[in-house]
């Protein structure tokens, strides 16, 4: 069973913030400005212990050599982590602009579709090159790292094929939340997300969402912009790099 249709019918519209710097990319795009890294340790020996201790390691990371091949792709990825023990995949820290996407970029969004006797159950996916920190006291900056993967899911009644629950996502199932498609607002057949900026957590409305004692919190606005692809890749067991 194709489930294309199905995908494409209930895929969300996301609401950004105004001030929002990263936009969802491809896993193609993110790869072109990634390099892959390995993972060696360092052992360093402290002559001024004389307790037997042949000293500590320590790991750092090296260009793998796997680079050389060229520019990395959904095509040669999966070789490359065969290939190559503890690879860790890295954003060029120099490449971050360029790989940050824009209002105007047709990006796709990722799905993936499993199936009960009574509900499809669809989870999209959506990649951002990077996560920008929180400001902490005006003091220090937390939370920022590479490969943001944000995501949305939904639950579709098999027989009547409609809409009877959203999942958003926010940080993870501890503060993410199921929500009747009664409570979210619709176009049509598709649920408005709202992102969080920086962090692009989903949320259904607008608002400022506390976390971690007033820390780190999340706001979305319903000012920004919607991005409306008509993209949506479904992954299933067929994905080269799945």
């Amino acid at each position: 069973m194709t489930f294309q249709h199905l995908v494409d019918s209930f895929r969300p519209l996301l609401l950004f913030h105004p001030h929002e710097t990263y936009f969802p990319i491809s896993i193609d795009r993110y790869l072109r400005h990634s390099t892959l890294t390995e993972d060696v340790v360092v052992v360093e020996i402290d002559s001024r212990r004389g307790d037997g201790d042949d000293g500590r390691t320590k790991r750092r990371s090296s260009p793998s050599s796997f680079w050389n091949v060229g520019t990395l792709t959904t095509a040669n990825i999966c070789t490359a982590y065969t290939d190559a023990a503890a690879t860790t995949l890295r954003l060029k820290r120099s490449h971050r602009a360029r790989a940050a996407g824009s209002q105007s970029d047709d990006a796709p969004m990722y799905a993936r579709v499993s199936e009960t006797n009574s509900e499809f159950i669809i989870s999209y996916t959506f990649l951002y090159a990077f996560n920008e920190p929180y400001r902490v006291l005006r003091f220090w900056e937390v939370g920022a790292h590479d490969c943001d993967i944000e995501h949305v899911t939904m639950r579709i009644d098999r027989d009547t094929r409609e809409l009877t629950h959203v999942f958003f996502s926010a940080h993870g199932s501890a503060d993410g939340l199921w929500l009747d498609a009664s409570s979210v607002s619709r176009v049509g057949s598709r649920p408005l997300v709202y992102v969080a900026v920086g962090s692009h957590a989903t949320y259904p409305s607008a608002g400022t969402y506390v976390r971690i004692f007033g820390l780190a919190n999340d706001v979305t606005s319903a000012d920004g912009y919607i991005l409306d692809t008509n993209r949506v890749i479904v992954i299933d067991e067929q994905t080269e790099w799945n």
